[in-house]
């Protein structure tokens, strides 16, 4: 069908507007800024390899690895990893400094 992954990307477009409208109030501003970092970092760079190599075709491979992205920067803004990595980096700098 043509036009379908315009009418999917509209609907994402969309569906991702009223959640976010509907959960603003359980978003802060560090969650907020890294989820829109997760979602355009991958966009970029699939824009880039699709203007390149006209990856048109290949619709559902674009949107797993946005999804990806996004996933996995809310479940490490959740369990605050960088915070763990961080306190892990200064727990090193003590014992190496002994």
């Amino acid at each position: 069908m043509i036009g379908l992954g315009t009418i999917i990307n509209g609907s994402a477009v969309i569906v991702g507007g009223l959640l976010g409208l509907l959960f603003k109030s359980f978003i802060n501003d560090r969650i907020e800024k890294t989820m829109t970092t997760a979602c355009g970092v991958p966009t970029l760079f699939i824009g880039v390899y699709g203007a390149i190599s006209q990856m048109q075709q290949h619709g559902s491979q674009e949107m797993m690895t946005i999804l990806s992205f996004c996933l996995g920067a809310l479940i490490g803004e959740i369990i605050d990893i960088e915070g763990k990595m961080e306190q892990f980096g200064e727990w090193l700098k003590k014992k190496s400094n002994n």
